[in-house]
């Protein structure tokens, strides 16, 4: 036997929603998906009814620790040493070909 539902959503809003999601109904499907979100607020009701009072919230479904390693202060190369392959530099920074048309030309 089936239950019946404690709360309900009417055609409209099945379409209504629908639209709003950019999604097509066909009129034949409308009856499947207001009894669908039905059943769907039916089960959010009774989520509603369990009490949660000494429950911890949960973020994760697993428990880990992190794996990142911890952040320190370590020496890396200077400027001079990262850009000793480089073909031109300019004012501390790597000179590169131009890509960008400032001619105005066509796109």
């Amino acid at each position: 036997m089936k239950e019946e539902p404690v709360m309900s959503i009417s055609e409209e809003e099945v379409k209504r929603i629908a639209k709003l999601a950019k999604f097509k109904v066909e009129d034949q499907e409308v009856d499947h998906f207001t009894e669908e979100f039905g059943n769907i607020l039916n089960m959010t009701e009774k989520l509603q009814e369990v009490d949660t009072t000494d429950v911890t919230p949960m973020f994760w479904a697993v428990d880990f620790e992190n794996v990142m390693r911890e952040d320190k202060v370590v020496k890396t190369q200077t400027r001079d040493e990262l850009f000793i392959n480089a073909k031109t530099t300019v004012d501390g920074f790597i000179e590169v070909p131009s890509i960008i048309d400032t001619d105005g030309g066509d796109a």
